[in-house]
């Protein structure tokens, strides 16, 4: 089973974002910059393989979820059968990969570092 997140963006152009921007600056959030209004959905998917949850996903945006001439959106996928997080050492809490060891791993290998939990303590930071 993969955990599918869909993170849904307005295009940039949208005329909500700014008129929510102007009305923080109005309020005196001057340091207020690239407001970003958009949604989050979690869904559970059993599949076979990442490849198939992920292309499922993208089948539902396409026909369902995302508006395309208003969003964009991107998906991440979590293994949800990986087990190794039940004792994750880890103390980042504010990491997306927080206690899902196998999808941290695998995000932190193709960039040459090893995830905090991997590191003495002293190096976390």
């Amino acid at each position: 089973m993969y955990k599918v997140k869909i993170y849904i963006d307005c295009h940039s152009e949208i005329q909500s974002e700014k008129a929510v921007e102007t009305a923080l600056h109005n309020l005196g959030y001057e340091n207020a910059k690239n407001l970003n209004i958009g949604k989050t959905i979690t869904i559970d998917i059993e599949a076979e393989t990442e490849e198939t949850a992920k292309a499922q996903a993208n089948e539902m945006c396409k026909k369902l979820l995302v508006n395309p001439t208003s969003e964009t959106y991107h998906i991440e996928m979590t293994d949800r059968n990986c087990k190794s997080a039940i004792d994750c050492p880890c103390t980042r809490v504010e990491c997306a990969n927080y206690k899902n060891c196998c999808t941290c791993v695998a995000s932190h290998r193709p960039r040459g570092y090893l995830p905090a939990c991997f590191r003495p303590s002293e190096e976390e930071h």
